[in-house]
């Protein structure tokens, strides 16, 4: 008789739908704005939200590994959430994998390090 061993990671979780940015970089949203917000489609594409601009794009995702690519953006600016934004558009440039945390997804950059926490709307 032989015995079969089966080696499994725990299953990707599914990113598609509606998450909302809890923290880029550590940074929350402005409470005077809309809360960020990102839209992954089974498409391979993603929309969303920084709380002041619209953005637009593409994800691929395999395993537990995450990158985003051709990010387009509106330019408008605002008195307040450009900060948040900018730490929005620098973990979409370093996204390197994913993980799930309870009802969070983590996003981690390539030295593991979080930059991005998401909570599924």
């Amino acid at each position: 008789m032989v015995a079969s061993v089966s080696l499994s990671c725990a299953p990707a979780v599914s990113l598609k739908g509606d998450w909302n940015v809890v923290s880029a970089y550590g940074l929350g949203a402005a409470e005077e704005l809309p809360l960020p917000y990102i839209s992954f489609q089974d498409s391979g594409r993603v929309s969303g939200s920084t709380g002041v601009n619209l953005f637009s794009g593409g994800y691929k995702a395999k395993g537990q590994s995450l990158s985003f690519e051709n990010i387009g953006m509106t330019r408008r600016g605002a008195a307040v959430g450009m900060d948040v934004e900018n730490a929005i558009k620098k973990a979409f440039d370093s996204a390197f994998s994913y993980q799930a945390k309870g009802e969070e997804l983590i996003i981690r950059d390539e030295d593991g390090k979080e930059v991005m926490i998401l909570k599924k709307k």
